[in-house]
């Protein structure tokens, strides 16, 4: 189900499709859950692609994407230290930035 983004002015400047693979560890394995963020259409959907191609993808395991998603972990040390895979463009991959990312509610 297709979320529409409420950040039209973050989003008009790219057009860019992404896909994150979130590894989520469980007792006995592993999920893997891959969502995509298609820019050009403001929309994040879970599941595979069915469009043409993607302009970067992201692998992550679970705790390292919200700690990037939040703040917490600087997206660059997140790929120099392995916790953030980069397959496609790095250059696509750069213009994804956090401030994509709504900003945490205080509960």
């Amino acid at each position: 189900m297709p979320v529409k983004s409420s950040r039209r002015r973050s989003v008009s400047f790219s057009s860019q499709v992404y896909l994150f693979c979130l590894i989520f560890f469980q007792k006995l394995g592993f999920e893997e859950v891959t969502c995509i963020v298609d820019l050009k259409k403001g929309e994040v959907t879970k599941g595979k692609y069915e469009g043409e191609k993607v302009d970067a993808t992201f692998s992550f395991k679970d705790d390292d994407f919200v700690k990037v998603a939040t703040g917490k972990m600087n997206p660059k040390i997140a790929f120099i230290s392995g916790a953030m895979k980069i397959k496609g463009s790095l250059s696509a991959a750069q213009k994804f930035t956090p401030d994509i990312f709504p900003k945490p509610s205080k509960l």
